[in-house]
């Protein structure tokens, strides 16, 4: 069965109708735009492009996910924000689902565990506080998902600091 945008949308629980009436297109101009798409040519409005970029090209996109970057290209489409921020807020929706997804995985857990929650919320509350950017600055780095050479000065400090805590607390030679 080939791919095809129409099929998506329902499979994504939502109507083309309402996908165009989302992107502020006639019904019409939409299915041209979606013909143009599916054939692999570029869409005679540039920022049409880069919504349909946004909008069709994984086709394994959760329908959360599909529908957070839906209206976040109804919201760049009303207000008038400039389309660059289409792309941003994408990944920035993506992000999202992502973690809300797996928080509903966790919450289904027998043995779930509140602290973490609790903990997650005082780290985005927060992140503005250089203590606690600079500790997840840590772990993105001791975990690969940052390079050593994006460290600063000033966070090699934090390290050093954080890492003496979590050592002296793994050996139970933690002192107040």
């Amino acid at each position: 069965m080939k791919y095809t945008i129409k099929a998506f949308i329902k499979d994504k629980n939502e109507t083309v109708s309402s996908v165009a009436n989302k992107l502020q297109l006639s019904r019409p101009t939409f299915d041209t735009y979606i013909m143009i798409y599916e054939e692999g040519l570029p869409l005679p409005k540039a920022k049409y492009q880069r919504i349909f970029d946004s909008l069709f090209s994984d086709y394994y996109i959760s329908s959360n996910a599909f529908k957070e970057r839906l209206d976040m290209c109804e919201t760049i489409l009303t207000s008038g924000m400039q389309y660059d921020s289409i792309e941003f807020l994408s990944r920035r929706a993506d992000r999202a689902s992502t973690l809300i997804e797996r928080i509903r995985q966790n919450i289904n857990y027998e043995n779930l565990d509140e602290d973490l929650y609790e903990f997650i919320n005082l780290l985005i509350t927060n992140y503005s506080d250089a203590v606690f950017y600079n500790l997840v600055q840590y772990f993105l780095m001791l975990y690969g998902k940052k390079d050593m050479d994006q460290v600063t000065e000033l966070q090699m400090a934090y390290f050093a600091e954080f890492f003496l805590a979590f050592e002296n607390f793994n050996k139970s030679n933690i002192q107040y």
